[in-house]
């Protein structure tokens, strides 16, 4: 096998990487030797900024490019200097939107978590205060990273009007946008079920809607709050359930409601400071709660390789980006409630209970006729 050309992107630091440099901690140590370059954000946009001791010649012959933009950093915190890796994933997958993003300096990280203990009212002189009131706790992260590999015979590259090897790692985004949409909602799974259904939205008498969702939304949101000083701002829905939201007499004052589309993230209709992730994975009949300051994105290192494989004359590449998805304390900083769905007719889905049964929502790829495998 031929030497491979790697770079590694650290959130963190906005820095470029020589090599494999995903062991380091960039708390205690920042290997400048190995720093081809930083990202940073100037006035609304993205700069790649090459470092000074790199010749102008290395910076041609790897045909390194700076064309980062606000969308590819948004979604995957970009495949840095490699133009052939910018691009816009499919606009289908959101449920990461909602999740605060935490840079880690290492793969390995710890979060605290502070009580939210109540206050001890009209202390008296010489009383002695409850110390014991004050508690901590904390999660950690522990880094894995979701792969995108690819690989293609170079006859095939030779024959074909385009390079289908540019192709796969514009891809590969739509694939690593798709692995981080699968560890989210498997988080968004192992919230509390709050054992109260939201109400009938399409139920009717006369020509009106029977019931009020937002009230009943407002009490979800309120009664959470009264329990566990948490105030739940985001919300997950399936865009069929969402429509019957949409559609509720109540929601728009009687007058006709929004159209909704696949999937999107935007304010919550007719609650203020309540937001609403659309996503087609939300299983259907299921609405999710959070408090986003628990529900966390882990983000790591984004490592890019290419090589070749001269004894099968084939091309291969692969990128490799580091995250965890991590909702603290479920039971304090979120819950799931279901909706009646009797006027339908149609069935809540169960959610996945497992990491593979949540892989297994997104359909499998058709297989293509004839693929290379390598030997």
């Amino acid at each position: 096998m031929s030497d491979s050309v790697m770079h590694t992107y650290w959130a963190k630091n906005g820095a470029v990487y020589s090599g494999d440099q995903t062991n380091i901690n960039l708390d205690s140590y920042d290997p400048s030797h190995a720093k081809l370059g930083s990202i940073k954000k100037v006035e609304g946009s993205y700069k790649a900024r090459m470092n000074a001791t790199l010749s102008r010649q290395l910076y041609a012959n790897r045909k390194y490019n700076a064309a980062i933009n606000e969308s590819s950093i948004d979604h995957i915190n970009a495949f840095p200097l490699l133009k052939e890796l910018v691009g816009t994933p499919a606009g289908t997958h959101f449920i990461e939107e909602a999740a605060r993003t935490i840079n880690v300096p290492s793969l390995n990280a710890r979060i605290p978590e502070r009580d939210a203990f109540k206050p001890q009212i009209g202390v008296q002189p010489l009383q002695e205060v409850d110390f014991t009131n004050v508690k901590y706790g904390e999660d950690h992260f522990d880094l894995k990273y979701n792969a995108a590999p690819f690989f293609h015979p170079t006859e095939d590259r030779l024959r074909g009007t385009i390079d289908p090897m540019n192709i796969d790692m514009v891809e590969s985004q739509r694939a690593l946008k798709e692995g981080r949409e699968i560890l989210a909602l498997y988080e968004l799974t192992k919230l509390t079920d709050s054992t109260v259904d939201i109400v009938d939205m399409e139920a009717v008498t006369a020509g009106k809607s029977d019931n009020n969702p937002k009230t009943q939304i407002t009490k979800i949101v309120r009664d959470h709050w009264k329990a566990n000083q948490s105030i739940l701002n985001w919300t997950f829905w399936n865009p069929v359930d969402y429509q019957r939201y949409e559609s509720n007499d109540y929601v728009h004052a009687f007058q006709p409601g929004k159209d909704v589309s696949a999937g999107g993230v935007q304010p919550f209709t007719g609650i203020p400071g309540l937001m609403a992730v659309i996503d087609p994975l939300i299983p259907l009949g299921n609405v999710y709660f959070v408090d986003n300051q628990a529900f966390l994105k882990g983000v790591g290192p984004l490592q890019t390789e290419q090589w070749r494989r001269p004894e099968n004359n084939a091309d291969l590449g692969i990128a490799r980006d580091y995250v965890q998805f991590l909702m603290m304390n479920p039971s304090r900083y979120g819950l799931r409630t279901q909706i009646d769905l009797t006027t339908s007719a149609d069935s809540v889905e169960t959610q996945p209970a497992t990491l593979e049964a949540t892989k297994a929502l997104l359909a499998t790829p058709t297989t293509v006729s004839n693929p290379p495998t390598i030997g």
